[in-house]
């Protein structure tokens, strides 16, 4: 019986959090191309729209299974007609535990007047920091914050290979 009761509570939780995420402000839409140029891989493009009222982006779920690849390389491009805040921040989070796997590289990447282009960050053993590709084991969601500017269009491209 308690096993029942926790997988009720369980649904309960998931969809509840499902409509948090479907009802939040903004919008974000996925494509995706599969490359093979020596490495097999998928590159996916997000365009994040902010609301048009509180400037606030939804943190949205991939819709595409990265699990098994690795996190290669980010680029984010500045929109010329509606930029985002400058120095606004992206998050890469694991739906397992919601870390970024991006571990902060992301942080202030996201640019009024310039494109960047970025990698995961990892700490070796003695604390340096240094780029690296990062492995993905769950459903991944994107998260914008920092943004101030109502209707703010980013566009992110995230390279995944095997």
């Amino acid at each position: 019986m308690k096993m029942k009761r926790f997988i009720c509570l369980l649904a309960v939780a998931l969809f509840m959090g499902l409509q948090t995420i479907a009802w939040a402000a903004g919008a974000c839409t996925f494509t995706h191309t599969s490359v093979d140029d020596g490495h097999r891989g998928l590159e996916v493009t997000v365009v994040c729209t902010a609301d048009a009222g509180a400037a606030s982006y939804p943190v949205t779920l991939m819709p595409y299974d990265a699990k098994g690849m690795y996190l290669f390389s980010v680029n984010t491009y500045f929109d010329a007609v509606t930029p985002a805040t400058d120095n606004s921040d992206l998050a890469i989070l694991d739906a397992a535990a919601g870390k970024d796997i991006l571990n902060g590289g992301g942080t202030n990447q996201v640019d009024i007047a310039a494109n960047n282009h970025f990698k995961p960050i990892v700490n070796d053993p003695t604390g340096t920091a240094s780029d690296t590709i990062m492995p993905v084991f769950t459903p991944l969601y994107v998260k914008l914050t920092g943004n101030a500017v109502n209707s703010a269009v980013v566009t992110i491209v995230l390279k995944f290979i095997e």
